[in-house]
């Protein structure tokens, strides 16, 4: 097993890589965020739920930009 198990920043060369490919095969990543929720208890405090994070990686649809009107059509 490791012994250093903290994540460690990308160096720009795998940085790089990654753009690339993600380029290439036209994906992104998504996050989706939902709010905190606070409710109130009996004993009048407050209980604050930790926010929500959902990531994804989804396929982009490329954008064609007609001449003239400046309104974009997706593809």
């Amino acid at each position: 097993m490791a012994e250093n198990t903290a994540p460690q920043n990308l160096t720009p060369e795998e940085l790089k890589e990654i753009q690339e490919f993600f380029k290439e095969k036209k994906l992104d990543i998504q996050v989706t965020f939902t709010q905190q929720k606070v409710r109130r208890l009996d004993d009048g405090g407050i209980l604050i739920d930790p926010p929500a994070f959902q990531t994804r990686i989804v396929k982009v649809k490329l954008a064609k930009i007609p001449e003239g009107n400046g309104k974009i059509e997706v593809a």
